[in-house]
């Protein structure tokens, strides 16, 4: 994060804390910050579980589609590709969001620790432990973020595919009508 983009957060998050640093004693600020930092863990796990059950989710679909595509009407093709666009710009929505709840608690849990120098170096010990990478070089939140514009994608041509269908059909029917 930019440095100044750091010190706004810092502005907004202290102006927003209900936490008044200055009458704070060294027991009280490590109680916040172990609050603070237990319930960016909680985010944390939280934001994983639901990239897994939206994952599940697309997959059992996709698969359906790829299932029983011969069986189904061309209208269940199409609602299923706009049901699976909603779905996954609900995801997006929901990623952005789970992944700024579990930065917001990590930054309330440091501006805490500013002001007390074991603190701090404490805290940025804390945070210095080794980030987990994909094999491309990129954030896990990042992947899962491009797995989801895929989906999205996938959801687009097949809505696309279903309106084709759709329109296919509305044109047999229309011959029939003529004759």
């Amino acid at each position: 994060m930019k440095k100044k983009e750091r010190k706004k957060r810092e502005k907004n998050f202290s102006e927003g804390s209900k936490i008044e640093n200055r009458n704070l004693t060294i027991d009280q600020r490590i109680s916040v910050i172990n609050t603070c930092l237990s319930y960016a863990i909680y985010e944390s796990n939280v934001y994983w579980q639901r990239n897994a059950i939206y994952l599940t989710i697309n997959s059992i679909i996709f698969g359906a589609i790829l299932a029983f595509s011969q069986k189904w009407n061309s209208v269940l093709f199409l609602l299923i590709g706009c049901f699976g666009i909603f779905l996954n710009w609900y995801w997006v929505h929901v990623n952005k969001y789970s992944k700024f709840f579990a930065e917001r608690w990590r930054e309330d849990a440091r501006i805490v620790a500013i002001g007390n120098d074991l603190l701090e170096e404490t805290f940025k010990a804390l945070l210095k432990k080794p980030r987990i990478k994909a094999p491309s070089g990129k954030k896990p939140s990042q992947v899962m973020n491009q797995m989801s514009g895929s989906f999205i994608l996938l959801w687009i041509i097949i809505t696309l595919i279903g309106l084709y269908l759709v329109s296919m059909d509305f044109m047999k029917y229309l011959e029939t009508i003529k004759c």
